[in-house]
């Protein structure tokens, strides 16, 4: 299945180039090629940080693509939104959707909170798949994909943290995420503490 037409022709080459790039360094690591301490942690940095935006990205543009190969089997999964009635492969995409916001919570990398930026992730991305599909093919907007993506990371995804200028919502979002892991608080200690963080991130 081609997903070319989701990418501008550069920005495709590019995201291929950079994934190359990973997988060679990641590779490194494994094989243990990487042997000082300062590129050892340097490799592992930039895995971290650059993996799990890239995994988004490619999440979207999969996303969308089986949407439009398969617009019955789409229609059926998300075209009849109910609470509690979503169908079992919605709910593993859902998963695994949540499963890149932990990991770009860990990566200090979410504007605001796991579950609104999974829930505008999945909105948008639904709404161009429906928007297209009612579409005649001959007058898709190709780009608005493409576009709506850009937007919705914008959106929900900040610069790889440095951590002299790391913000107050991504610090927040981290250790919201850290927080199952953190070890010597009772359980009414952590709730209260996860009430505080789920504060700083989304302000009443």
């Amino acid at each position: 299945m081609s997903l070319s037409w989701l990418e501008g022709g550069g920005e495709q080459v590019a995201h291929r180039a950079r994934a190359a790039t990973e997988e060679r360094l990641q590779r490194r690591v494994d094989r243990g090629e990487v042997t000082s301490p300062g590129g050892a942690v340097r490799a592992e940095q930039h895995l971290r940080h650059v993996r799990p935006v890239e995994n988004l990205r490619s999440g979207w543009d999969l996303h969308v693509g089986f949407g439009l190969t398969n617009p019955a089997m789409f229609t059926a999964m998300y075209g009849d939104p109910r609470p509690g009635a979503a169908s079992p492969a919605a709910a593993r995409a859902l998963a695994m959707l949540r499963e890149r916001m932990r990991s770009l919570a860990l990566a200090g990398r979410l504007r605001v909170d796991e579950r609104r930026a999974a829930d505008m992730v999945r909105a948008a991305a639904c709404g161009v798949v429906f928007i297209l599909l009612e579409t005649p093919e001959a007058d898709r907007d190709r780009g608005l994909s493409e576009a709506t993506r850009k937007s919705v990371i914008a959106a929900i995804i900040t610069d790889a943290p440095k951590r002299e200028r790391l913000g107050v919502a991504p610090a927040a979002t981290t250790l919201r995420a850290l927080l199952p892991t953190v070890e010597g608080l009772t359980q009414g200690e952590r709730n209260l503490l996860a009430e505080w963080l789920d504060r700083l991130v989304r302000p009443a």
